[in-house]
């Protein structure tokens, strides 16, 4: 039986193995997936039995960790053996601002926010030796008189996590969530994590707003601009390294252009500019069919679709076979797809939202054969690698699978869907995309290939971090070991 089990998210690893080495260094027997978890290994079993085999559990406490299902089954895990926490059986080590909610907040953590190298590795030694000797924490010196003044930067500090640190790499990105970004209170999982990962390996992040972006001629020449305060800093993408497009579809289309516009001109002004990905994988950032025609001449199976206007499938109704899938050209999250078993079903689709379904409005929606699916995957593959791949099992009557439909997410391993999604990949000329599979009678089907997807519930059920992957394929690109995919 070892002293101490870590439990930890793969986007915290780095601190739990800063943990685990200074504790066995001190003497303690440490298990911790990183090192003890070997290929071949059955996961869910490993773990199972690390919480069982090992005396007390130190769970790395952050954000990401209160948020992790696999985490949280850890913490329940120790919590339940030692509910009074009078064994103190887990002992969380709080690693930046953060609390746990319900029914875990009464206990206790050893806080190492703001603490440098050898002040964290100090707190830690000296906590976990006294819980372990059931003693008191008295310090054998006089505390010095507390200082005033900023508290100083985390550990590990972010320039030692780069092995090999380049100077000067500044990484924007953009995106429509960004929209109004100096008054949005909270910014998504993804941005939080692409920023953090990046900021591991020395990057400085911006997040560019797209209706900050001022693009023209000036004196005859093609320029790109940012807005800063009352003022267009001309030069702005000048000291940029790396540009990292995120979601380019918006029901205010004008954003959507203003990206695809964005990346128009800063191929002919600012060449050198490391875009992912390239002008020529963009087409239209609102139309589906450029991916469509992709995935065609690449002769990948997506089944039968058709793009129409309101109006005319509303011609058409008697003339579809039954049943068929309708949804919005630039929906997003599974919002607005519907199954629609005959006609009548379908025209109460076109009718929703208006008051006469005759009325001039029109908008484009996309109609697809219904397939029958024995499973359903999501793969993201970055810089021509899956990372990971889900199957997606409905838990309701959704026609979509998607985790904002209320469907379950479980990790899995199907090669042929991982490569499947490479192909649509590189066919999409797509470094870093979400690729949904379909697993039918007749084969499989690839049903979309999202550009730089959402990534939050995959990191839920993969226990991955996408973010950390994305990172590490830039800077890769920075260094020029790696390649864009080409249009």
């Amino acid at each position: 039986m070892r002293h101490f089990f870590v439990s930890y998210t793969q986007r915290d690893h780095q601190w739990a193995e800063w943990v685990a080495w200074e504790l066995e260094h001190a003497g303690f027997s440490v298990f911790v997936q990183a090192w003890d978890i070997l290929p071949g290994s059955n996961f869910v079993t490993q773990m199972r039995l690390a919480s069982q085999d090992c005396e007390r559990t130190i769970a790395i406490l952050s954000n990401a960790y209160l948020e992790s299902l696999y985490a949280e089954a850890e913490w329940n895990a120790a919590f339940a053996d030692d509910p009074t926490g009078e064994k103190r059986k887990l002992i969380p080590v709080r690693i930046e601002e953060c609390e746990p909610r319900g029914i875990d907040r009464p206990i206790v953590y050893l806080d190492l926010v703001g603490l440098d190298d050898g002040a964290a590795k100090e707190r830690l030694i000296a906590t976990i030796a006294a819980i372990n000797q059931e003693s008191r924490l008295k310090p054998p010196q006089r505390p010095p008189f507390p200082k005033s003044g900023p508290r100083e930067p985390l550990f590990p500090d972010q320039g030692s996590l780069s092995p090999d640190p380049v100077s000067a790499w500044n990484v924007a990105i953009i995106s429509t969530e960004f929209v109004g970004l100096s008054k949005q209170r909270a910014l998504t999982y993804e941005a939080n994590e692409l920023q953090l990962e990046f900021g591991f390996l020395g990057a400085t992040v911006l997040l560019l707003d797209p209706i900050r972006i001022a693009l023209g001629i000036r004196d005859d020449c093609a320029k790109v601009g940012y807005v800063d305060g009352n003022e267009v800093n001309w030069s702005f993408f000048d000291s940029i390294d790396t540009l990292l497009i995120r979601r380019t579809r918006s029901d205010d289309t004008s954003v959507s252009d203003t990206i695809y516009d964005l990346v128009s001109f800063l191929s002919v002004t600012n060449p050198k500019l490391r875009i992912i990905d390239p002008p020529a994988s963009f087409g239209r950032p609102t139309s589906k069919i450029p991916s469509m025609l992709k995935r065609a001449k690449a002769g990948i199976a997506q089944g039968t679709r058709v793009l129409l206007s309101r109006r005319a499938i509303q011609q058409m109704v008697k003339t579809f076979a039954y049943p068929v899938v309708v949804k919005p050209v630039h929906g997003w999250q599974g919002l607005g797809v519907e199954k629609c078993d005959d006609a009548n079903e379908l025209l109460a689709y076109l009718r929703r939202g208006h008051d006469d379904v005759n009325d001039t409005q029109e908008f484009p929606l996309i109609i697809e054969q219904h397939l029958t699916k024995r499973d359903e995957f999501r793969v993201i593959v970055v810089g021509d690698q899956a990372v990971g791949c889900v199957s997606k099992q409905e838990v309701s009557n959704e026609i979509a699978r998607n985790r904002a439909k209320g469907s379950i997410w479980t990790v899995t391993q199907n090669p042929t869907a991982s490569e499947i999604a490479k192909v649509a990949a590189r066919a999409h000329g797509i470094s870093i995309a979400g690729v949904d599979i379909a697993q039918t009678d007749r084969g499989y089907v690839v049903i979309e290939c999202n550009r730089n997807p959402q990534f939050a519930a995959f990191d839920r059920a993969t226990g991955q971090s996408v973010a950390k992957s994305i990172a590490r394929y830039a800077f890769d690109l920075h260094r020029g070991t790696a390649a864009v995919h080409a249009g």
